[in-house]
């Protein structure tokens, strides 16, 4: 089932199946097959915590083509796909990922810009339907972050339908009660933060290592990570591409060396892969700091024994992270600890030390 683009277009078959149903014969087997991967497996990049492992860009392309299927399905089929575990956290992932202002949504192809003012359609629809169910406490929260960043409800005859068919939008409630900091153990990235509220006031250390792997369009190595600050990308992560599957996406945008990674005598780790070779292991959030863990030896091909990432955001007036990784080779070997930024770093080599430095901030490591 982990297919990109598969799990995009059985809901469009369901559709065509609910609009041919009696007109042409195999419209039954189309909507019989839909239903049947909807139950098994959709979303399949998802976790119960609102997670999608493919980044923030590529829930925004699948949500917004969800959308007609569920309310095809809970009109003619009877099914409220919404009760499924992960719309119950649906808007979760983009909240702590890219909160107000934040310079980049992340990890996943495409996740180098924010968000865009076109995703309030597809979250207005989640937003008023998922409110009125038991489990949808949250919408609020989803509500005023697409109010913080500007996003346009939606238009034209979805528009009509949602004011003319859905329940009323809640309030919006700013984050002020939730926990600043956040783990998506099905997709293994935890995103810890000094505020919610505003990536200008905010702290922000994005952390992957994951059961998912490197697969699809969450190809970001295990055991890496994004710092932003204040508004402004520090040490970045590398997923922008300018065209899916050229030299520069593949061989190097895929490839350990374009992160915030470890390379073990120069290599990365295996690319592209399924297979689940990345774990967060520990996890804890506290209001003056917070703790994540990570195992990836598995990713590099036998020549690790253990490779356990370990860091620490401490909180107050001037936040810093502590990064400490702890590795056991095969075989005696060097390691290359890969930073990238998207200005020149400062290197003082007395010190073995670097700089980058931005408009609104800087890092020193």
């Amino acid at each position: 089932p982990y297919n990109s683009h598969g799990n995009r277009v059985w809901h469009k078959v369901a559709e065509a199946g609910i609009a041919f149903l009696g007109d042409i014969p195999e419209a039954e087997r189309w909507l019989d097959y839909a239903v049947n991967k909807f139950y098994a497996c959709y979303p399949v990049w998802s976790d119960a915590d609102g997670g999608w492992h493919e980044g923030v860009s590529y829930w925004a392309g699948y949500m917004s083509k969800a959308v007609w299927w569920l309310q095809f399905a809970h009109t003619t089929l009877g099914i409220d796909g919404l009760r499924k575990p992960f719309f119950a956290h649906v808007g979760d992932f983009p909240l702590y990922v890219a909160p107000p202002h934040s310079p980049n949504s992340g990890f996943g192809d495409l996740a180098f810009r924010p968000p865009s003012s076109g995703w309030g359609g597809f979250l207005e629809f989640l937003i008023r339907a998922k409110s009125a169910q038991p489990d949808g406490e949250r919408a609020g929260y989803w509500r005023w972050w697409a109010e913080q960043w500007g996003m346009r409800d939606q238009d034209g005859i979805l528009g009509f339908l949602y004011l003319a068919t859905l329940p009323d939008m809640p309030p919006s409630t700013p984050p002020t009660d939730l926990p600043q900091s956040k783990v998506f153990r099905g997709i293994g990235v935890a995103s810890l933060h000094t505020t919610l509220l505003d990536s200008r006031d905010d702290v922000h250390f994005l952390f992957k290592s994951s059961p998912f792997g490197t697969q699809s369009h969450g190809h970001n190595p295990h055991n890496s990570f994004q710092l932003n600050a204040y508004g402004e990308a520090l040490l970045t992560t590398c997923v922008y591409r300018d065209l899916h599957g050229s030299k520069f996406h593949y061989q190097w945008a895929h490839s350990t060396v374009a992160h915030n990674a470890l390379l073990v005598d120069g290599q990365g780790q295996r690319k592209h892969t399924a297979s689940p070779d990345g774990n967060i292991v520990a996890f804890e959030s506290r209001p003056e700091a917070d703790y994540v863990a990570g195992e990836a030896a598995a990713a590099y091909e036998g020549r690790l024994k253990r490779y356990t990432r370990r860091a620490v955001l401490v909180k107050g007036d001037t936040p810093f992270v502590v990064l400490l990784d702890e590795i056991g080779a095969v075989k005696p070997a060097t390691y290359q600890f890969m930073l990238h930024a998207l200005a020149p770093f400062g290197i003082d080599e007395g010190n073995a030390g670097l700089q980058v430095t931005q408009p609104k901030a800087g890092a020193v490591v």
